[in-house]
């Protein structure tokens, strides 16, 4: 939900200071003198000099309610000091913060920075309604920001996200599962991350990242002279360990067996085999070239629990359809991410190394490589 922070400025002119007010006591000192500062349209550089200084040094003993009004005061005051409204939108307190972040005009990236790491989500979404923001902080926010910060983030109105800031997005699949058929229908997912955080992403995005990395494979192809595509090449014995992790041996089992068949991490090959839908196990098993009676025994075995006999029909159909080279590019630029190299298409491995990596495993029994392991494989292919 959008917060309901505001704040109310006061009539311009002296009729609104508080006769009662005390001001020998240092602490309602900065309030009276702000109502003074704003009260005047224009201030020389002198008189703005003297404001800040006399501001910072009062605003630790300032009372937080006087802190609230100061911010509302000087947040969309022209004159109002950088370094004053620095401190404010850094303060502890949020409703201090809120109308500085969301009215001042210039504000350092450090300061927004820290604000959109630590919160509250109140002033996430304060900063997503900055018409402009430093890439650094738009990725931050993406990262940390709730859902209404993030639908802040991609209105219509702003500039197309960086694409750091589309990747903190696609890596988070409970944002994913709520704006995910937004950002598919307007298209703001390069094919890069579409298959590099397949396994993360809603159905539409998964639609749109498998038709890419058809595509893909298909360039790829055309690149390498239009030879045959390459096709999964693991030897029966590695893909019967495989089948029997999933029939003996339960998901933990099965996870360590592809995370080493496929040179993926043991975090996301567990992720695999838990993912309610099938859909990256399935892409796996296509990599893997199992044949279609085995995909149908480890699929019932590994996610047929949680899903309907139609569901299960759809999933061994979309098998049928996946193209084995289209499987290799998901899986490979799945590896890259992981290895926390950049996902972009100048460093995407061509098809003829992820056969050649595939055709590297050995039958013999193995637990799953450390990750170094798999890239002293990987280079010695």
């Amino acid at each position: 939900m959008t917060s309901t922070m505001t704040c109310t400025e006061p009539p311009r002119g002296t009729s609104f200071l508080d006769p009662k007010r005390d001001l020998a006591r240092r602490d309602c000192l900065l309030l009276a003198a702000t109502e003074l500062f704003v009260a005047r349209d224009r201030h020389d550089r002198s008189e703005r000099r003297l404001f800040g200084e006399l501001a910072l040094n009062l605003l630790p003993d300032t009372p937080v309610g006087d802190r609230r009004r100061i911010a509302c005061l000087l947040a969309r005051t022209p004159d109002a000091p950088p370094e004053v409204l620095n401190a404010l939108a850094a303060d502890p307190d949020p409703l201090v913060a809120y109308p500085v972040l969301l009215h001042a005009a210039v504000l350092p990236e450090d300061t927004l920075l820290a604000v959109a790491e630590r919160g509250p989500d109140s002033l996430r979404r304060a900063l997503s309604r900055r018409p402009e923001l430093p890439e650094s902080v738009l990725e931050r926010l993406a990262a940390r920001g709730d859902e209404a910060a993030v639908r802040l983030l991609i209105a219509h109105g702003r500039p197309l996200l960086p694409v750091p800031a589309l990747a903190a997005l696609c890596a988070r699949p409970e944002i994913m599962a709520v704006i995910g058929p937004e950002l598919a229908g307007r298209a703001l997912l390069p094919s890069d991350l579409l298959i590099a955080h397949y396994p993360t992403l809603d159905a539409a995005n998964r639609q749109r990242a498998i038709a890419a990395a058809e595509l893909r494979a298909l360039a790829d192809r055309a690149r390498q002279g239009g030879t045959r595509a390459p096709q999964p090449a693991f030897k029966p014995a590695l893909l019967q360990r495989i089948v029997a992790a999933a029939l003996t041996g339960g998901r933990a089992s099965f996870a360590r067996q592809i995370a080493y068949a496929l040179g993926l991490s043991a975090g996301l090959a567990a992720r695999v085999t838990v993912d309610a839908s099938g859909e990256p196990l399935v892409v796996c098993l296509k990599a893997l070239g199992l044949a279609p009676a085995s995909v149908a025994t480890v699929v019932v075995r590994i996610v047929g629990r949680t899903l309907s006999i139609e569901q299960l029909r759809a999933l061994l159909a979309f098998h049928d359809a996946l193209s084995p080279a289209a499987a290799l590019v998901l899986v490979g630029r799945w590896r890259v991410l992981e290895g926390g190299q950049a996902a972009t298409p100048e460093r995407h491995a061509p098809l003829h190394q992820e056969t050649r990596l595939q055709a590297s495993r050995s039958g013999s029994e193995a637990p799953a490589p450390a990750r170094k392991d798999v890239d002293r494989e990987r280079q010695a292919s």
